[in-house]
């Protein structure tokens, strides 16, 4: 299968985004600097099957969310996997990841890089052992 990592033909990745004080563009890649990482979001697959979840106001996501302080991405991921989906993360690869700028004077958490971080975006596999 050829892969195709021409952010053009993807309108809603080729252009910044803007979360409220930070500004994204996504870049296409699994090489990371880990030290940069502040969130991580996996597009899990439990067999064939897409698995996304429904959050309080109604809306749905994809797992992942913000790492804790001295927390690596994968445990972090882990942890996330776990706690929103009552699941077990069995793979992981990243393939790319929104690279932020914040114009906040502070961080979203204290142990968040600041003002430059990168949140990472995956795909893999899960194994759902309970409830979330």
């Amino acid at each position: 299968m050829r892969k195709n990592r021409d952010l053009s033909l993807y309108p809603a990745l080729s252009n910044d985004i803007h979360w409220g004080v930070v500004r994204a563009r996504f870049a296409f890649g699994e090489e990371i600097n880990e030290s940069k990482v502040s969130n991580v979001t996996i597009l899990p697959f439990d067999g064939d099957r897409c698995i996304i979840f429904q959050v309080a106001d109604g809306s749905w996501e994809l797992p992942g969310g913000t790492l804790e302080p001295g927390e690596s991405y994968m445990d972090g991921l882990r942890r996330e996997v776990r706690e929103e989906l009552g699941a077990e993360l069995e793979s992981y690869r990243i393939f790319g990841q929104f690279r932020c700028e914040s114009n906040s004077k502070t961080p979203y958490r204290p142990h968040i890089p600041h003002p430059h971080f990168d949140r990472l975006v995956g795909y893999g596999d899960v194994r759902i052992v309970g409830e979330p």
